[in-house]
């Protein structure tokens, strides 16, 4: 019986022959004062646009992040990752916005219909987020705000997510729709004035899930859509839409059951790596800011979850034609694979008793005398079938073993 222990490890990637857009070595951010870190990282970006609403976009994202960063506020938030959730939320408004030849100010100034939303609140801005965070978030940035917080919220003791419930009861069908107009009238005149306030109740909102959840880590980016309904996803099915004519928002009511959990797409993996609407995920914005620091980090956080990110599924993007910047910077897709590690390795305890399912599987094993064995092994519940073995020289020398199961995306466990 062959019996090998060993720590995971990242397969090294062979050489693809295609020269990377940029260095994988990336650019030291972390010995530049807040001020460099913005500059250079808006100028890079600002390369990738493909139209004003986008410099636009950035351009003030930098500012507001810039003086809130400067007063330690939203610093684990990025540029990145303002453009990466604003492109997701709002892809289509913004090239419409483009054709328009709309500009400034007015780009922040639309909401989108509740009916559009999950929970039924109306979406503000290029961020999509709901009154709720304006109303929760925004009133400590505009003392307005602070003031339609507590006529329409403190004073019916209500939270936001409920204040117009609660305002039902009170002013009864007719007064509580009138009073809600006005207030959604006046939330929306404050906005109009102040964009700004736009870009700081994302830097917060974002600020919060990463410090509840983890810096770019598979919950907290999936949270700004809504976590309750991003739970138990299936790898498999990470590309799938993420809404569903269907939904039911799980609630104590329906015993937190969401009908379309095992077929709904991964928000947050479409955020960092792209999907059919948006070919620029978070990936490809840190990938052009050359911050290869945090795109290690953010692979870093990823690796325990079952949707781990890996360059196969780059690869999937790329071969569904989903990938329309390749048009113009084709060669940055090379420089986020570069990033992006090989097929996911889970610990193998026992080869042949190990494996509890049928599967076909390429183990790498590299012996102490700095020669590399491949194993192609063909594996079945009744044993190993066949073994196929070549043997490379390699430039350094420890003992690990790696390699994917074909019936992961399946969900089952193997060690």
């Amino acid at each position: 019986m062959l019996w090998i222990i060993f720590s995971c490890c990242d397969k090294v990637k062979e050489p693809s022959g295609e020269v990377p857009d940029i260095p994988v070595v990336g650019i030291d951010y972390s010995s530049m004062t807040i001020k460099e870190k913005l500059d250079t990282k808006k100028d890079l970006m600002l390369s990738y646009t493909i139209n004003q609403v986008e410099e636009e976009i950035i351009t003030r994202c930098y500012f507001v992040l810039l003086k809130g960063q400067k007063n330690g506020n939203w610093l684990n938030v990025e540029l990145e990752d303002l453009i990466s959730h604003a492109l997701q939320e709002s892809k289509g408004e913004l090239v419409a916005m483009n054709k328009e030849k709309i500009k400034g100010k007015e780009i922040w100034n639309f909401r989108s219909h509740p009916a559009n939303d999950l929970s039924g609140l109306i979406s503000w801005s290029v961020f999509q987020a709901v009154t709720a965070n304006y109303l929760e978030i925004g009133r400590t940035f505009h003392t307005g705000i602070d003031t339609l917080y507590a006529e329409n919220v403190t004073k019916y003791q209500a939270t936001v997510w409920n204040f117009s419930t609660k305002m039902k009861e009170a002013e009864g069908e007719e007064g509580a729709r009138l009073k809600f107009t006005h207030m959604i009238n006046r939330l929306e005149h404050i906005l109009w004035d102040n964009p700004d306030i736009h870009v700081r109740v994302i830097c917060e909102l974002i600020q919060k899930h990463y410090d509840s959840l983890g810096i770019r880590s598979p919950n907290a980016i999936r949270e700004y859509f809504w976590l309750m309904i991003q739970k138990n996803l299936n790898p498999s099915h990470w590309l799938n839409p993420v809404r569903f004519h269907d939904d039911i928002p799980p609630s104590s009511s329906n015993g937190y059951v969401d009908n379309n959990a095992h077929k709904r797409g991964d928000y947050g993996k479409q955020v960092v790596l792209g999907n059919s609407y948006n070919d620029r995920g978070m990936i490809f914005w840190y990938a052009a800011s050359q911050d290869k620091e945090r795109i290690e980090r953010m692979i870093q956080m990823w690796k325990s979850d079952p949707a781990h990110l890996k360059d196969d599924d780059y690869k999937t993007l790329k071969r569904k034609g989903y990938l329309r910047y390749m048009n113009t910077h084709s060669k940055l897709y090379n420089t986020v694979l570069a990033y992006l590690p090989d097929n996911w390795c889970p610990l193998i305890k026992n080869i042949e008793t190990g494996l509890q399912t049928p599967c076909n599987f390429v183990l790498y094993l590299e012996n102490l005398e700095k020669m590399e064995t491949h194993a192609s092994i063909s594996h079945s519940e009744n044993g190993v079938n066949s073994i196929q073995w070549r043997r490379t020289r390699r430039a350094e020398g420890s003992l690990c073993i790696w390699g994917m199961p074909a019936n992961y995306s399946n969900g089952r466990k193997w060690y």
